[in-house]
């Protein structure tokens, strides 16, 4: 059998080329996986972006544990899946939040 896959990287971090300019800590999307900025990287440059771990966001309402996360980019705020919404679900709430208040997401999970 020949060989199909060969294996890249763990996959904890990711190169990205990015179009505009991205701070440290920025969510970034690169398709449907969320992304945070390790370091900042100018537009058409190449940076390290993670993939996994947990981060603490704004919450814009009311999150509980284990609710998925939507990401706001307008905004720079998580809330709480709700059908229908075209936010991208970037993971799940590993603590409770209030409207403006820190809660922890464990990364595209």
């Amino acid at each position: 059998m020949s060989k199909v896959a060969t294996y890249v990287q763990e996959g904890k971090f990711i190169d990205i080329v990015v179009s505009a300019n991205v701070a440290a800590g920025d969510v970034v999307m690169v398709g449907d996986v969320a992304a945070v900025a390790d370091r900042a990287i100018t537009s058409g440059g190449t940076g390290a972006v993670h993939t996994e771990g947990v981060y603490s966001l704004v919450a814009g309402g009311s999150i509980g544990v284990g609710d998925k996360v939507t990401f706001n980019s307008s905004n720079g705020k998580v809330a709480a899946y709700v059908s229908g919404t075209s936010n991208p679900v970037i993971g799940t709430a590993i603590t409770p939040a209030v409207e403006n208040g820190g809660v922890m997401i464990l990364l595209n999970n």
